[in-house]
């Protein structure tokens, strides 16, 4: 993706504090607007889910009961109950409820590793949330809006990209 490919070098050379510092900020507009997003985990709500974009040079380590979110670099070492790989784009989509996670799953679009109940407690939450990313983590008013809904949209793919049957 060209989009991906330009912001590459960078995301390598911007520091990882400030990186940290837009995802967090990130993730708190989104459990603002949804302040109980990682109830429905219930037992899962203490695992820890690494996201692994597979065309980008970063991972998210996201920890449900500290409600916090960790960036690394792609090589950096983690430690998470369940790993989740797949491009920014179907991340996003998972996150938004816009991509169908098992038409990912078995298109092989995405790859999980580890606690599988956790995971399916998680896809679970998010679906049941209904996050509408360019809403609430930029906002309905803000003048920067356009531009962010245009970048999700290229981003994301193509709804029926990843049909398995």
């Amino acid at each position: 993706m060209k989009i991906l490919s330009a912001l590459e070098f960078p995301i390598i050379v911007t520091p990882l504090p400030m990186i940290q510092f837009a995802v967090r900020a990130m993730l708190a507009r989104i459990l603002a607007t949804h302040p109980n997003l990682f109830e429905r985990l219930g037992e899962h709500g203490g695992a820890r889910f690494c996201f692994s974009p597979t065309d980008v040079p970063l991972r998210f380590l996201v920890e449900p009961a500290a409600r916090l979110v960790t960036v690394l670099r792609r090589h950096s070492p983690y430690n998470a109950d369940a790993t989740i790989e797949a491009s920014l784009g179907d991340l996003l989509g998972l996150l938004s409820g816009k991509s169908d996670g098992d038409a990912l799953f078995f298109s092989r679009a995405i790859a999980i590793t580890g606690d599988m109940e956790a995971v399916l407690a998680l896809r679970n939450a998010l679906d049941d949330a209904e996050i509408d990313l360019v809403n609430d983590v930029v906002g309905k008013e803000s003048p920067v809006r356009p531009f962010a809904q245009a970048l999700l949209m290229h981003l994301m793919p193509s709804k029926g990209k990843h049909a398995w049957n």
